[in-house]
């Protein structure tokens, strides 16, 4: 992509998945540097540190999963809810009259993220476009969300092996 973006070819790069190193890695080499780093994000895997080490070096992040997974593929330990069910997201939207994905998404596009949040019901996709316009969260909401635990809901099982670049998925993550 880079001797593409070399020759001028693409508009812009983007990469999915980058952690910190990686984007680093990246930045370092001549040529253009990516624009757009597209990664799981979501109020239980807020991504801080990556968050802002792409916001500093101009990097756009783009949030897929922004609602935490709500379609069952992810099984749930004992105790454990997805973010659409958080206790904590339930009440903000109760007391905001929006639906617990316009919280979790307003959440994320008040970082200055984008979002892909994934719907097929007219209903949601409405209120998913909603979660921009003319509301938003206090920083008491903003807090509040803060304490919901944090964990990894996509494990990328699916990126590693003998025949990719990531034989295990701590090269995948960097962990």
């Amino acid at each position: 992509m880079l001797k593409l973006g070399l020759a001028k070819k693409p508009r812009s790069i983007g990469v999915s998945n980058y952690s910190i190193p990686k984007l680093k890695r990246i930045l370092a080499l001549d040529g253009p540097k990516p624009v757009i780093n597209q990664v799981e994000c979501h109020v239980g895997f807020r991504q801080e540190a990556l968050v802002a080490f792409c916001q500093a070096q101009g990097v756009h992040v783009t949030a897929y999963c922004p609602l935490g997974r709500p379609d069952g593929s992810v099984p749930l330990g004992p105790g454990e809810v997805t973010p659409l069910e958080e206790p904590i997201v339930l009440e903000i939207a109760k007391r905001l009259g929006k639906s617990p994905g316009q919280v979790l998404l307003r959440y994320l596009t008040m970082r200055g993220l984008s979002v892909v949040p994934k719907s097929v019901h007219a209903v949601r996709l409405a209120e998913n476009m909603d979660c921009t316009q003319g509301w938003s969260l206090s920083v008491e909401d903003v807090e509040m969300l803060k304490v919901i635990p944090q964990r990894r809901i996509v494990m990328g099982k699916f990126y590693v092996g003998p025949k990719f670049t990531f034989k295990t998925l701590e090269d995948l993550w960097d962990a």
